[in-house]
């Protein structure tokens, strides 16, 4: 048996968006090891500096949706591949999923219009634990889809740029 060990700078996500609404798309995504392609994203990349050793944490400004600012006094925030929704301390999340017209329904946070569910919620607290982080926030896989990310290792920083 031999191993292969491979060192890696830099490496790109990209996750396709439409797989869920698309299950016969033949493209999932793109892992991109060594760097970045700019044929998938838009303009330039903007970098944050990694606040945090050993994860991908980094420091976010504010959260803006509409007129309303959570998170006013920046926040600490966690790119995670891992995590399907986005997570939060629970009276943030309880704004937005206010703002954006979601209710409570058997345990299941539900977007729904004219009386009619559109979707669940993707803004989820953590009620599963008492040692949690009050202030940080988890950017899962519904964030990442949105955006091309590059996790730049060599320089302890996070790429974000808007996809094609």
């Amino acid at each position: 048996m031999f191993r292969l060990f491979v060192t890696v700078v830099a490496l790109a996500v990209l996750i396709n968006a439409e797989l869920r609404r698309n299950p016969v798309s033949k493209f999932v995504g793109e892992l991109i090891l060594g760097g970045s392609d700019p044929n998938h994203y838009l303009g330039k990349i903007t970098y944050v500096n990694i606040t945090h050793k050993g994860s991908w944490q980094f420091t976010m400004d504010k959260i803006q949706i509409e007129h309303s600012s959570l998170c006013s006094s920046s926040c600490q925030a966690i790119v995670d591949t891992g995590t399907a929704v986005l997570i939060g301390p629970q009276l943030d999340i309880e704004v937005i999923n206010e703002l954006i017209g979601a209710t409570y329904i058997n345990e299941e946070i539900i977007v729904t219009e004219n009386n009619t569910t559109k979707c669940m919620s993707a803004f989820e607290s953590p009620y599963f634990s008492d040692e949690y982080v009050k202030s940080e926030w988890v950017l899962g896989n519904v964030f990442i889809r949105r955006y091309f990310i590059e996790f730049d290792m060599k320089n302890d920083r996070i790429g974000f740029a808007s996809k094609k």
